[in-house]
């Protein structure tokens, strides 16, 4: 059997290949030489082309947990004084039926009168009541549930005179308790 003989390279083989090698290693030399490690090696003008204009906003993205409490800030300026109320007449009035000359408007010319216990007759005023509001002065002491009650002129069963423009009944743990209490009353 004869064996096969191993060919050997053919002089256009050894070119071809000594052209690669040479090929290779000046790409790789120059890339060695030229190889772009940072943005400033690049003209600015080539960067902005590179990054184009900036693209439409995304969505919101999910809202972040709250932050600490601050410091509180410095105390403002105090306001300017309000406008004067609506209320026609009001006063403080105390458990024996007097006026609280001190605390009041409108009630001068006003009588008072505390014909029962819990039970105050107010006539007198220089205008016509259209409304009355009371709220007992819990400054004389709670008790066990004050209550108060307002109508507009004498009210039934009170034993309020004549010309009695509002009536007033003061109590404690209900209206069935009537007790001297003082009060505040405001009236349009």
């Amino acid at each position: 059997m004869r064996r096969l003989a191993r060919p050997h390279p053919s002089p256009a083989m050894g070119v071809a290949l000594l052209a690669l090698f040479i090929a290779l290693g000046g790409t790789a030399i120059a890339a060695h030489r030229f190889l772009i490690t940072s943005t400033k090696q690049i003209s600015p003008k080539v960067l902005k082309s590179l990054r184009g204009r900036t693209g439409p906003q995304g969505p919101r993205g999910l809202q972040g947990l709250q932050g600490a409490t601050g410091a509180t800030g410095p105390t403002g300026a105090a306001g300017a004084p309000g406008a004067a109320g609506t209320a026609l007449a009001y006063a403080h009035i105390f458990a024996g039926g007097t006026v609280d000359s001190s605390n009041q408007k409108g009630f001068g010319s006003a009588t008072v009168s505390n014909p029962s216990s819990g039970i105050y007759c107010i006539g007198g005023l220089s205008f016509t009541p259209a409304n009355v509001v009371a709220t007992v002065d819990f400054n004389t002491g709670g008790g066990n549930g004050p209550v108060i009650t307002a109508t507009l002129g004498a009210g039934s069963g009170a034993g309020c005179p004549a010309g009695t423009q509002i009536t007033v009944g003061t109590g404690t743990g209900g209206v069935s308790t009537l007790t001297n209490r003082n009060f505040f009353v405001a009236v349009n």
